[in-house]
């Protein structure tokens, strides 16, 4: 039997429908209405045009880790430049912010915050790799030793452990942290009165410069630590942190103090 010359072969067909189909489907999604999770607003695309929410955002761990440390450091809101202003010429950006200049300046209180989180990860981080003497590790009692003196090293020991324990918890070193820089604002609201009008003005002055203490000495520490395993083989002590950042807080407020002393006199004399 021979084919009608009107109608379409099996071969004509299936091109026929697929772009029938390909068409419809292409024409369907394109017309596709969602609606926004944040604000429920309906429309088409893949941002709501009203807050911007994406319309299925995914979850990774890149984007939970990378929001962390953005929430911490916040380079965009200022970090860099404050870490450098504060290092070159701490007295003009200390100015800038108490005249209320705030671009590029990170907020004082969320600077001491990085201070504390980047410092307390550095510092678990040399004693994790062998860098830094941990001081909850102590020596067991020597073998032969009398009764009496056993018992009293172990209590000894206990104690010590315990008490390095609280030494090395986050909390401790946010709550010594605040009252350091609570302390450090009364002495500048006194020095450097002429200059702050305000104890608020202190606090925000002493939150900059103490969280800047802590990444000086972190950042002075870091290298000290791993010479020290390199050189000798050894950790360095735990004690050389708090001797780190005894010298490097005493020159550094120091500097700031009688920069800004001898800047106000000058005004004055003017």
């Amino acid at each position: 039997m021979s084919t009608p010359p009107n109608a379409p072969s099996e071969g004509d067909d299936a091109p026929c429908d697929a772009d029938t189909s390909s068409d419809t489907d292409a024409s369907s999604s394109g017309d596709e209405r969602v609606q926004c999770p944040s604000c429920a607003r309906e429309f088409q695309g893949n941002y709501c045009p009203d807050c911007g929410q994406e319309v299925r955002p995914s979850v990774t761990v890149g984007d939970v880790v990378g929001d962390f440390l953005r929430g911490i450091v916040d380079v965009e809101g200022g970090f860099s430049a404050t870490l450098a202003g504060l290092t070159v010429r701490p007295a003009a950006v200390l100015r800038r912010y108490l005249r209320g200049a705030r671009a590029g300046v990170m907020s004082p209180g969320r600077y001491l915050l990085a201070s504390v989180v980047v410092t307390f990860v550095s510092v678990r981080g040399l004693i994790w790799v062998g860098a830094l003497e941990d001081p909850g590790a102590y020596d067991e009692p020597a073998v032969g030793a009398d009764a009496g003196t056993e018992v009293d090293l172990q209590a000894f020991n206990a104690f010590f452990d315990a008490t390095t324990q609280i030494l090395q918890t986050q909390w401790f070193v946010v709550g010594i942290t605040l009252v350091s820089t609570g302390l450090l604002a009364l002495v500048l609201r006194h020095v450097l009165d002429r200059a702050l009008s305000s104890v608020a003005e202190a606090l925000a002055v002493s939150a900059f410069l103490s969280g800047h203490v802590g990444l000086l000495s972190i950042g002075a520490l870091l290298p000290l630590s791993l010479a020290t395993r390199a050189a000798t083989g050894h950790p360095a002590g735990y004690l050389a942190q708090a001797g780190i950042g005894l010298v490097i807080a005493t020159l550094y407020v120091g500097s700031v103090i009688y920069g800004s002393t001898t800047l106000a006199r000058g005004g004055e004399a003017r």
